[in-house]
């Protein structure tokens, strides 16, 4: 249930990571504690490090793919 309900949270974060900022940035403007708390959510959600996800993010295949998901931020 928790995890369900850090969903909207995350797709979020994939619209501001995906813009290239610090993971730092991206921790506060998206509500986390800190960086760290941001990687485990990332990591708890896709498995994937917040590092890997920004590169699939930039392949225009995967985000193709995610963007035909429900509710995808773009």
């Amino acid at each position: 249930y928790k995890a369900f309900e850090s969903l909207p949270r995350f797709h979020n974060v994939l619209e501001v990571i995906n813009a290239g900022d610090n993971l730092a940035i991206v921790a506060a403007e998206c509500g986390y504690s800190d960086q760290s708390h941001l990687a485990r959510q990332l990591n708890a959600i896709s498995g994937l490090t917040a590092t890997s996800l920004r590169e699939r993010l930039g392949n225009a295949v995967y985000r193709d793919l995610y963007a035909s998901r429900p509710g995808a931020p773009w």
